[in-house]
């Protein structure tokens, strides 16, 4: 494959990029479903078990934590790196958990409801944690990091807690 130098941050490549290989992987559910053919990889067992959320709460603390104490980039990039971990583990699981508990006509308008609370409480924390600032009067820009990390804090308690409750309790049972 060629590269033209179009200028000092922009290259035109001759070939056009393909794709040489992908896999998918999935839980057994899915592979219950009608795409369950073409999937490669299924894992029937998490690794953390019915300590998942709690695991996946831990991590966001200890991101916003690193984010917090840290001075340097690789140190920040870290922390951005656990809690996007721990996010991007618990949003499926909480759109599995809607999945098995919606009736099976309602998953779609149940995942929509999940997804419009998702995207909700994205576009409302800035202004909440502003409303919070200045009704405690607190001017560090680190209060951000500290609320959302009380927060997660609190959330992996619970799932800790509560794990072997129906909110936690990830193994399916039959009915």
């Amino acid at each position: 494959m060629d590269i033209k130098r179009l200028s000092r941050q922009t290259c035109r490549l001759t070939d056009p990029p393909g794709v040489v290989s992908w896999a998918s992987v999935a839980g057994r559910l899915e592979r219950q479903g009608p795409l369950g053919g073409s999937i490669d990889i299924t894992d029937d067992d998490s690794f953390f078990g019915k300590k998942t959320k709690f695991a996946c709460m831990v991590s966001i603390s200890v991101g916003m934590a690193l984010i917090l104490v840290s001075r340097t980039e690789w140190l920040i990039g870290l922390g951005c790196i656990f809690a996007g971990l721990g996010y991007g583990v618990i949003q499926p699981i909480a759109y599995d958990k809607t999945t098995r508990t919606a009736i099976p006509e309602k998953v779609t308008l149940a995942l929509a409801f999940v997804m419009a609370m998702n995207y909700l409480a994205i576009l409302l924390c800035p202004f909440i944690i502003n409303i919070l600032k200045d009704m405690l009067h607190i001017e560090t820009q680190q209060f951000a990091f500290i609320f959302n990390m009380a927060i997660a804090l609190i959330a992996a308690a619970w799932a800790y807690l509560k794990q072997d409750s129906f909110l936690f309790d990830d193994r399916i049972k039959q009915v």
